[in-house]
């Protein structure tokens, strides 16, 4: 081996040795400044499920050869043409409806519908605001760079103008010249547009249209367009929709530009500092906006029932007769008034079926759900509650969970219920659905804001054996009340652990015992 081979060798080692060397000096650096992280005990953010082990889904009614005729608090009956015990072919009229009360009903449920859509999209604006405004620690940063950056471009500016420092910046205007015409409109502050301007203007320009756009000029907030005025031969001023962009001319013009720009930024970084609606940190942030989105997961709950109303009263308006959907027997007429009072049907036709409900069931409890097992099933509009039977689970899972409010990591798979003709349900109504579930009474749960997913893999942020903060995977199980995961192994309640979000949270960081008032309260 040549001594130059040998040379180029011995160099690239030894820079390899001092960028290793560097770098792991900067990386003892960067732990060193690193806050502790506050870790919690277990047993502050956790639950058992003393009330049996059960899991819940939701989804919706179907019958089945049942037809039964319900009431609403709008709906008189006019007339009843059939009789308890009265065979019926399909297509039969059963009753008619007088529709004068569903039709206000109707515009009712029509006003409610789009207020309830009206709060979801506010809500969802509220969760866009959060992203936005972020977190207090962020914007300090933010600002920072904005005052360096606004700085360099006020220098450039003094420089391109021979000023010095000591001298206020340059009033550059930013306004190219135009030739007052409707293509390159004249540019005049609005304070200045009176007569006497209008006048001098018609002397410089001479003779026909005049074309102005006025707008306001901020130091801070830069220039807004306010309106377009026309002076037309006669000197008679009319109004046009002018572009809202200012053009702007020249290397000093577009300095100072970028300046009242840097201004406009800084001056909105300084005010989202300053709103007590602005999180301290990236944690504090991030609970905020979990409690957003849980507010717009119950809207928009509240959002499909009230279309359901709607569609409902859409339905009984559209037609005033109700007709028999099958061959059978009526199994009951009763008076209008009483069945109303009662939540019972007005009429029941049956040709010996019943009502499905159908759900889904996570893949951890699927092994514990069988055919001919029991589910509690309870309905969100009149409170009815039942027993259903399984009568069918899917083998493939569903393509969503749809009404499922379990561990969103998991499959589901469908399954129907079926339900006497007795049950007082309704056709297309929404349900809650109660089932076995794998867990058992000894299950306890972790708040699920402390657990992370990769990859399908669940972890939390754990204070090890030596104080210092460690990933660890677990085992998740069932969800409880959609706020609750199941912790089957990886976690004791002996152990703390941390809120696993912010820049300080990573393997081997230093920990300190906090309350769960310093989870919250910021």
């Amino acid at each position: 081996m040549s001594k130059t081979v040998k040379k180029v060798i011995l160099g690239v080692v030894i820079a390899a040795a001092v960028v290793a060397a560097v770098w792991g000096i900067l990386t003892v650096l960067r732990t060193a400044r690193r806050k502790p992280v506050n870790v919690y005990p277990v047993t502050s953010f956790m639950t058992t499920n003393e009330w049996g082990s059960s899991s819940q889904s939701s989804g919706t009614v179907t019958t089945d050869k049942l037809q039964k005729i319900y009431l609403s608090e709008s709906q008189t009956v006019s007339q009843v043409y059939v009789t308890e015990g009265q065979t019926v072919k399909k297509g039969d009229k059963l009753l008619s409806y007088d529709t004068t009360l569903t039709s206000l009903e109707l515009e009712r449920a029509r006003i409610a519908l789009e207020r309830q859509e009206a709060s979801v999209r506010q809500l969802e604006h509220q969760l866009e605001l959060v992203d936005d405004f972020r977190d207090k620690s962020f914007w300090r940063l933010e600002k920072a760079k904005l005052e360096t950056q606004l700085n360099a471009a006020e220098a450039k500016v003094r420089e391109e103008a021979g000023a010095d420092t000591d001298t206020p910046l340059p009033d550059v205007d930013l306004i190219a010249v135009k030739d007052g015409t409707q293509a390159h409109p004249y540019y005049m502050l609005t304070a200045d547009f009176t007569p006497e301007r209008m006048a001098q203007l018609r002397t410089d320009h001479g003779a026909g249209e005049i074309y102005v756009v006025l707008y306001y000029s901020d130091p801070d907030l830069g220039d807004t367009v306010d309106q377009g005025v026309k002076l037309t031969d006669n000197d008679v001023i009319t109004f046009f929709t002018p572009s809202y962009e200012i053009p702007v001319a020249g290397d000093a013009a577009s300095a100072n530009a970028q300046v009242k720009e840097l201004r406009r930024k800084l001056n909105e970084c300084n005010e989202i500092l300053e709103s007590d609606d602005t999180p301290e940190d990236y944690n504090a942030y991030l609970i905020k906006k979990a409690q957003k989105q849980q507010e717009i997961d119950q809207a928009q709950v509240g959002l499909k029932i009230a279309q359901m109303d709607f569609q409902r009263k859409s339905s009984e308006v559209a037609d005033a007769s109700v007709y028999s959907e099958m061959d059978g027997v009526v199994k009951a007429v009763r008076d209008p008034k009483e069945a109303y009072q009662n939540g019972e049907a007005v009429v029941e036709v049956s040709g010996g079926g019943g009502y499905y409900v159908s759900g889904v069931v996570s893949e951890l409890d699927l092994e514990n759900m069988k055919i001919g097992d029991t589910v509690q099933i309870n309905s969100w509009m009149t409170g009815v509650s039942c027993e259903g039977t399984i009568v069918s689970v899917e083998d493939y899972p569903a393509s969503q969970s749809g009404w499922s409010n379990g561990n969103q990591n998991v499959s589901y798979y469908p399954f129907k219920a079926f339900v006497s003709e007795d049950a007082n349900l309704q056709p297309n109504d929404y349900v809650d659905i109660s089932y076995r579930s794998g867990s058992n009474k000894n299950a306890w749960y972790l708040e699920s804001m402390f657990i992370r997913v990769d990859n399908g893999k669940s972890y939390v942020y754990v204070r090890g054996e030596n104080g210092l903060l460690e990933k660890r995977d677990v085992v998740t199980g069932a969800d409880l009340w959609g706020s609750y995961t199941e912790i089957r192994g990886g976690l004791t309640q002996d152990d703390y652990v941390a809120f696993p979000y912010g820049q300080d949270v990573a393997d081997g960081a230093k920990t300190q015992e906090a309350t769960p008032d310093q989870l919250y309260n910021y």
